[in-house]
């Protein structure tokens, strides 16, 4: 047992199945048939290990393990061919999904600055021959303040 145990653990599933039956194909003791069922399963073969858990059923009906695996083995059994490949093409469609968001996001018109157009003004031939006078904005007053060394200011008399 301890040889197969080791074989398995490196991924030699025949080779730990040969190792607990020794060759023979009559498993006719519980304790191997429960082994070689736990050995086939974990190696994938599901078909050939709901066969060998059933059998273990029979040999012992009360034996939880096998009791479990039966329905969950039937279960997986029972699913289509494509449940395996779920996770795949859920996370395929996500991507698409995130792909063409993006690209209708980022992939609009190009930013184009509204230009106003000058309207021209109706030329009023009286305006024209009076001078007109352009007047500047008044400056913004300039507020200085005493810094330290300078002379005190001056207050006004009236």
């Amino acid at each position: 047992m301890a040889k197969a145990m080791a074989l398995a653990r490196r991924g030699k599933w025949r080779d730990a199945e040969v190792a607990i039956t020794d060759g023979s194909s009559d498993l006719s003791d519980p304790v191997a048939l429960h082994a070689v069922a736990a050995l086939v399963t974990s190696e994938g073969d599901y078909v050939r290990a709901l066969k060998l858990w059933e059998q273990l059923l029979s040999l012992d009906p009360n034996h939880e393990e096998a009791r479990r695996m039966v329905p969950a083995i039937e279960l997986w059994l029972s699913r289509p061919s494509w449940a395996a490949y779920f996770p795949y093409i859920a996370g395929g469609v996500a991507t698409l999904i995130v792909g063409l968001f993006l690209y209708f996001a980022l992939s609009g018109p190009a930013y184009v600055p509204v230009q106003h157009r000058t309207i021209p003004t109706a030329v009023n031939p009286v305006e024209t021959t009076a001078p007109q006078t352009i007047v500047a904005p008044t400056p913004i007053p300039v507020v200085s303040f005493p810094t330290a060394g300078s002379p005190p200011a001056r207050r006004r008399t009236r």
